[in-house]
């Protein structure tokens, strides 16, 4: 037998240096501020865009939802749809569906004789997680929010960093 031929795949650059680091560090102190920031508030916040970004920042933490288009996914999906939830049995999952020729977990949909490739990601809530998006269908959804555009990745972002941020904490590009 003829062995078939070596591909060669280019690798990454690494991302173990100081400038990773300094992002890791300033990452885990925006994250600890964060639960510092529930665990002092008596109740839950009034308004629905920090209760969004409460959601969005339990799912990357807890739930792995690494994927900035998933989780901008994910924000979209909580506001266009009141009940994402998908259930068999003990499994509670939503179901994340962006447009993506990039991601590896793509499938293709033939639609009016065009093609396009969409990237399906089932999220499976933990139990923090599931819990924030409780009290977010709880709070009073605006009105204005339903007619809204979908959120662009930089608007998820910089919604998560509003809520990460305290007053006097400035952060970095990187770390968020």
């Amino acid at each position: 037998d003829i062995p078939s031929t070596i591909v060669s795949v280019p690798r990454s650059n690494s991302s173990r240096n100081h400038q990773f680091f300094k992002a890791g560090i300033e990452a885990g102190q925006l994250y600890q501020s964060w639960l510092d920031k529930i665990d002092k508030s008596p109740a839950p916040p009034s308004a629905w865009f920090e209760r969004l970004a409460d959601v969005l920042i339990s799912a990357a933490y807890y739930g792995g939802l690494a994927n900035p288009r998933a989780i901008t996914c994910l924000a979209n999906t909580l506001i266009n749809n009141r009940k994402p939830l998908q259930k068999i049995y003990n499994f509670i999952w939503i179901d994340l569906i962006w447009a993506s020729d990039k991601d590896a977990l793509n499938y293709q949909i033939k639609k009016d004789g065009k093609t396009s490739w969409q990237t399906l990601h089932r999220f499976y809530l933990d139990n923090q997680t599931l819990g924030l998006l409780l009290s977010l269908y709880k709070c009073k959804q605006s009105d204005t929010l339903e007619r809204t555009n979908e959120l662009e990745q930089n608007d998820v972002w910089n919604l998560i960093k509003g809520r990460l941020l305290t007053a006097k904490q400035t952060t970095g590009h990187n770390s968020l």
